[in-house]
């Protein structure tokens, strides 16, 4: 949205600055009282803009480190279940919070089957991978278009990770956790 707003108006300031070099003399350009007040304005444009850009950057930064939904997926008995990720990509069964330290059981998710995935785990702080697991395949049916498997991760510190789901080095889905 930011970025939208910013090409807005460098738009404007692009029109003004046509209408200055091709009639100077016009009513547009007669609504600046001076040269250095057409001058501040089209800098302050300017300025906003270079700002919208930047805050467009940080908020992009930053939503790769946003906690995933609680999403809730129906099996193949018609019950809801809870996970955390995102629908049609990849995502674990939440039953509580994980520990910081202590062996983390829980389900992973995903939309088709597949026959070598491997999860990355980074963390937020230092954005360091703190492992990656083994390549292992993805059949066991939970509803008529995902697949499960049981899995167990270690998370070393308190934190947000984020667990990178890989197929063949391809991804799949990120899912973004809180470790308490």
């Amino acid at each position: 949205m930011f970025l939208i707003f910013a090409f807005i108006l460098l738009g404007v300031v692009a029109i003004f600055l046509i209408a200055n070099l091709v009639a100077p003399e016009s009513e547009l350009m007669n609504t600046f009282k001076t040269v250095k007040g057409f001058k501040v304005m089209m800098g302050s444009l300017v300025l906003i803009s270079l700002l919208l850009i930047g805050a467009n950057t940080i908020v992009v930064h930053n939503e790769q480190w946003r906690e995933s939904a609680i999403i809730q997926v129906e099996n193949e008995s018609g019950e809801l279940e809870l996970f955390v990720g995102n629908k049609e990509e990849a995502a674990l069964a939440y039953k509580e919070n994980p520990s910081a330290g202590e062996p983390y059981q829980t389900e992973l998710l995903l939309w088709g089957t597949y026959e070598h995935v491997t999860m990355k785990i980074t963390y937020k702080e230092d954005e360091t991978v703190g492992y990656q697991t083994e390549p292992m395949s993805i059949k066991e049916t939970f509803n008529s278009e995902a697949y499960i498997k049981p899995i167990e991760l270690t998370f070393e510190k308190e934190g947000i990770w984020r667990v990178e789901v890989l197929n063949n080095e391809e991804t799949l889905g990120n899912i973004v956790l809180k470790v308490e």
